[in-house]
């Protein structure tokens, strides 16, 4: 039985609460709750001004599936294994300060089996204590709608962490490193952020990394770079032979010129043919600048990628398609993103890289470096938004190569731009194919606390 409501419960006399095993009352006005056992979801919270009081009768439930409630010191009382899935909202006394109130629960008993801790419509919260680090179990971190200025830099010691996620917190102006179990960041609508750390040291240990920071349109020029070279690193680490690495995606707002300088070749047209492939090539990092759009589900009803087309070697025509970010991804992210800038999307995709490289052995067959050549790839991009309603401009896209040896990387610096041609729609080249990518530069001591 499932119990919603958004006013006082009635006091039927003759209703048993007993099989209740979800308790949805937000807005509500109910100031005492009865003794349920069954329960396995409870939400209390959002304005829900009657109860300011942890129940006692809570103390007695175990193994909730999920638990929201306001921001009370009553929560040092939860017991070990209360649920494993909590959110605290803003509570409506504010006889205590959020902040020192939570630096008292999060170390309680009832926080340690947390894996997914969420903050939402916490409007006087401005910073989470240092001891959230002391949640051994939290997988994900979620802070919505709330006024937090930045996150503490403990947070890069959560061991398991794997997801942060921040949504419409708009002064947001820090983001301290993160630790290397991270998965999935996703930063959105923060339009006060300026700096954001990276901590990137070690080959990633997880198959998939998505980085996202829709419309943090105030990034410092430190923090972009820092966002760039973590991402190069991230792939070339991931793109090694024995890794575990599948996918590796980052969108960020795109600043003039800037992505330039960390790619080998650049085109402004959504549809180029590749006729000279480097030699040594071990794969590619690959990107798209989108203008501004309403509406983008990024992998869900809409779609961002690329194709790309090929003959075997017996005359067939292959083709196969990447798209930026899984569907699993895109379902985290909630609703539609709008883009209120030009935005990159970079990715790099284990499985198309490594068929395309299984094509290139198979025309140039054993020993035959000269016939890597012959194939000739051609990739068509597309961005597309929810039911394909808004026009979405592609207004560049390129490539940076990867390398399975040094010599192929020393190789390529002299023949980089004579070596790789684009065919437009219409056969012009793009005269941009000079740029020579940025260098990745040797980290001083200390890189991964504080890139800039």
């Amino acid at each position: 039985m499932h119990a919603r409501s958004n006013t006082n419960v009635p006091a039927y006399k003759r209703v048993q609460f007993t099989h209740i095993v979800e308790l949805s009352m937000q807005f509500s006005n109910v100031e005492k709750l009865w003794h349920a056992v069954q329960l396995r979801i409870i939400s209390i919270m959002y304005l829900c001004c009657g109860l300011n009081e942890l129940p006692p009768s809570t103390l007695l439930v175990r193994n909730l599936q999920a638990f929201s409630f306001s921001i009370n010191y009553g929560l040092v009382h939860l017991p070990e294994n209360f649920s494993n899935r909590i959110t605290l909202s803003e509570s409506t006394k504010h006889e205590r300060d959020a902040f020192f109130t939570l630096q008292e629960v999060l170390p309680s008993s009832g926080f340690q089996t947390v894996t997914n801790l969420t903050f939402c419509h916490c409007q006087s919260l401005r910073e989470i204590p240092d001891n959230i680090s002391l949640l051994p179990s939290l997988q994900r971190l979620g802070l919505f709608y709330s006024n937090i200025i930045s996150l503490p830099e403990s947070i890069k010691y959560l061991p398991r962490l794997k997801i942060l996620e921040v949504y419409e917190c708009e002064m947001l102006k820090r983001i301290p490193a993160l630790p290397q179990s991270i998965q999935c960041f996703i930063v959105s609508n923060c339009h006060s952020l300026q700096t954001v750390l990276s901590s990137t040291t070690e080959p990633s240990k997880t198959p998939e990394f998505t980085f996202m920071l829709p419309n943090c349109i105030k990034l410092d020029e430190h923090s972009y770079d820092a966002i760039l070279q973590d991402a190069i690193v991230r792939i070339e680490l991931g793109a090694k032979p024995l890794s575990v690495v599948t996918q590796i995606c980052y969108s960020f707002p795109a600043t003039s010129g800037k992505i330039r300088e960390w790619f080998h070749c650049h085109f402004t047209q959504d549809l180029v043919t590749i006729e000279q492939l480097p030699p040594k090539l071990l794969g590619f990092n690959f990107y798209l600048v989108v203008s501004q759009v309403q509406s983008c589900d990024i992998g869900h009803r809409a779609s961002i990628g690329y194709e790309c087309y090929w003959e075997s070697s017996r005359g067939e025509r292959i083709k196969i398609t990447s798209f930026f970010v899984n569907e699993n991804v895109s379902h985290s992210c909630g609703s539609p993103f709008e883009y209120m800038a030009d935005h990159v999307f970079l990715w790099y995709d284990a499985q198309c890289c490594k068929q395309i490289m299984e094509a290139i052995k198979e025309r140039k067959g054993i020993n035959d470096e000269s016939r890597i050549r012959d194939l000739k790839l051609t990739f068509k991009s597309f961005a597309q938004t929810k039911d394909n309603k808004d026009a979405v401009i592609i207004k560049g896209c390129g490539f940076r190569w990867m390398y399975s040896s040094e010599e192929g990387r020393r190789k390529c610096k002299s023949k980089r731009s004579r070596e790789i041609h684009d065919k437009a729609v219409d056969g012009v080249g793009d005269p941009t194919l000079n740029v020579r990518p940025k260098r990745l530069r040797k980290r001083p001591a200390g890189w991964e606390d504080f890139v800039h």
